[in-house]
């Protein structure tokens, strides 16, 4: 498989909006940057590949859209923000630190809250918050999609499918206004397929592979049983907006006396969180 990073986004029927995504190569990239293990890898796709997903609504240029998991066990922290060119940056607390035998949310993450914040590039960004009621990422972002959006949709990771460990796909399905109740129907059935995985992964099987671009199309007639047509294709990229000014107007928050106590013989070096790029200087070039 190619680096693809590609989101189709599809219409099935004319009342069925589809986004079907493969992340794998950025999915691997942002696990190198971060040297996660097998199971803080996880938790890092499923937020990334949500975050990817709930940017199909992006409508207007500057708008970015950050999922914050916060939670109580072993990962304290999860951001992803992709912007609406389809950059995407992450971060993760603790990424070497579970030590679980097999994964688990609840083990990793725990009972904390989920906030996605929708920033349309004023100064009052909105930020919505759940409670992690059911210990799932995804399972609790469609909980917020329910009680905040107020329209039936849902959201689905397969991280690690088919036994590829460094495979990130994820679907995002919503049911749009003046449906029948046939459609309806159709909905609530691949609902429970969709989160069915080892059906999920039979299906992946007799197309010929995972959701990829060679088979996603395969994988929608399978699914859904119904006609559809392309709309559009989004290609994401791992990209962090960090800068040398954006790190100096951060040290420039702190005084002379602040920034004397944390330095190491004048010199202060800081990193990066979602790139771990370093910026190294030396603290009399904020000395005014």
């Amino acid at each position: 498989m190619g680096k693809s990073n590609t989101m189709t986004t599809l219409l099935v029927k004319d009342c069925i909006l589809v986004n079907i995504i493969d992340l794998s190569d950025l999915y691997l990239e942002a696990k190198k940057i971060h040297k996660t293990n097998e199971y803080s890898s996880i938790a890092l796709g499923q937020t990334i590949v949500c975050g990817a997903l709930l940017s199909s609504d992006i409508k207007n240029e500057n708008e970015k859209i950050t999922v914050k998991v916060n939670g109580t066990n072993q990962i304290k922290n999860i951001v992803s923000i992709v912007d609406s060119n389809k950059n995407i940056k992450a971060d993760i607390s603790d990424p070497d630190s579970v030590t679980i035998s097999k994964f688990s949310v609840k083990e990793t993450v725990g009972k904390g809250s989920i906030h996605i914040t929708r920033d349309i590039g004023t100064k009052r960004p909105y930020t919505g918050k759940v409670l992690m009621t059911f210990g799932d990422i995804d399972l609790d972002i469609n909980h917020y999609l329910e009680v905040s959006n107020q329209q039936i949709s849902f959201i689905k990771t397969y991280i690690g499918i088919c036994d590829k460990k460094d495979s990130a796909y994820g679907i995002y399905v919503r049911l749009l206004p003046d449906y029948s109740e046939e459609e309806h129907i159709k909905f609530d059935f691949v609902k429970k397929l969709l989160s069915d995985y080892d059906r999920i992964k039979t299906i992946t099987d007799e197309v010929g592979g995972p959701l990829d671009k060679k088979s996603e199309y395969d994988f929608v007639r399978k699914v859904f049983q119904l006609p559809f047509k392309i709309l559009k294709k989004d290609i994401f990229k791992y990209k962090c907006d960090c800068s040398d000014e954006r790190m100096k107007s951060i040290l420039k928050l702190l005084s002379y006396d602040e920034l004397k106590e944390v330095s190491i013989k004048n010199n202060i070096e800081i990193k990066c969180n979602y790139c771990k790029k370093k910026y190294k200087y030396n603290i009399n070039e904020f000395n005014k």
